[in-house]
């Protein structure tokens, strides 16, 4: 399983959580709690990041981000 590969953020899906905690031996009532926490937090978290982030920080690597998780969890 273990393997160097990179996702792109667009790319991520929910079995590669699952796949990932069942690797890293996280038993699936956790997995599910956790991924359940990512898509009911992800508005607490983007305000978060944006509050959070510097000012500086270029709003062309953000700003994507920001948005795929937002369009994430309306996929969920």
């Amino acid at each position: 399983m273990e393997n160097n590969r990179y996702y792109k953020l667009s790319e991520i899906k929910a079995r590669h959580f699952w796949e990932r905690g069942k690797f890293c031996r996280i038993p699936e009532k956790e997995i599910s709690k956790i991924f359940y926490e990512i898509v009911v937090k992800s508005d607490e978290l983007s305000v978060f990041i944006k509050n959070n982030l510097n000012d500086d920080f270029p709003k062309d690597i953000s700003e994507p981000i920001l948005q795929n998780i937002m369009k994430k969890k309306h996929k969920s």
